[in-house]
This record gives structure tokens, sequence and C-alpha cells, in this order.
């Protein structure tokens, strides 16, 4: 089942990436936020949060750019199979039913540079990702957790911190 969330994810960020490269949305009323190791950064380019259902599999991914000819990018997922998402707080524990993921690019295309969570299962603070108002036009909400380099398979660290999402729903 791991493979089937993992597949749907990697489907959907790939949408949305093409997706928003193709027109700008710099509504500032939607954004990611977040302190990566500390420093505070907030993408308005593209903010954006697309809810859908596969069969018995239900994702949210959100995404939104700081730069979109740099690649700086947030995006965090939700998929789960047999719930819809709602509000409330996720984390993977390591459930086949349930896969929370993000990324963070800070403007690069060297992949030892790209962070990723939510893969890796070890001491550190997991992703955590808390939906505090999900409507049929919007979500919001708060995150944070531990982000490996190299795309997500470390060994390189950093903690991000103080997350926060307002994004128009598709």
């Amino acid at each position: 089942m791991k493979k089937i969330l993992s597949c749907s994810a990697i489907i959907c960020l790939c949408f949305l990436f093409v997706s928003c490269k193709k027109d700008k949305n710099e509504n500032t009323d939607y954004y990611i936020s977040a302190k990566v190791g500390g420093e505070l950064v907030t993408y308005k380019t593209n903010a954006v949060a697309v809810k859908e259902q596969t069969d018995t599999i239900y994702n949210l991914a959100l995404t939104a750019f700081g730069d979109v000819t740099t690649g700086q990018q947030f995006y965090l997922q939700i998929a789960q199979v047999n719930n819809p998402i709602t509000a409330g707080t996720y984390v993977d524990a390591g459930d086949d039913a349930l896969l929370v993921v993000g990324g963070y690019n800070p403007g690069t295309t060297d992949d030892s540079k790209i962070f990723a969570a939510g893969l890796q299962v070890d001491s550190n603070p997991r992703l955590q990702i808390t939906i505090s108002s999900l409507t049929s036009t919007n979500v919001s909400g708060t995150f944070s957790g531990t982000y490996y380099d190299n795309g997500g398979d470390g060994p390189g660290i950093v903690a991000v911190t103080d997350g926060k999402f307002n994004l128009q729903l598709h």
C-alpha cells in the first residue's frame, strides 16, 4: 500500500510543479512559510492546494514557490487510504494507510541540496501537518519536522519549525 501512496504523491507533486509554472499567482493572502534552520522563508507564488480522491486513496497536496525560475519551493502532502482528509493532525508513523511527506527546495537543481521529510524513520521529530481549517475553497494550518538533504536520503538534516500555510483549494 505504501507504494501506491508513494506513486500517488509523486504524480500529484509533478502535476503541481508543471501546473504552477504556467501561471503566476502572487495573491499575498496565500502562502507557505516556515523557519528553516532558524531562518524564516515565506513563499507566495503559485500558492495552491489540490484535493483529490482516486478510488479509496484521498490526497491533499500543498505547494508554494518563492521564485519559480530558481525552483524555490515548499510542498507538503497527505495521502491516506479509506478515510477522507479532514481538519486534524497528521504524522506518518509507519502505517501503510497514511503518507505524510514534504519537500523544501532553497532554489537549486542540485539534488544534494534539496530537502525532504517524512520518509526517514529515526529519533528526529517526524513531519507533522496540522490542518486547522479545510473548506471547499481554502485550507490552512501548521507544520514542522526534520527535513533531510539529498532529496530526503540524508545524512544532513535541517529543522523546519513554525510552519504555517494558507492556500486556495482547487
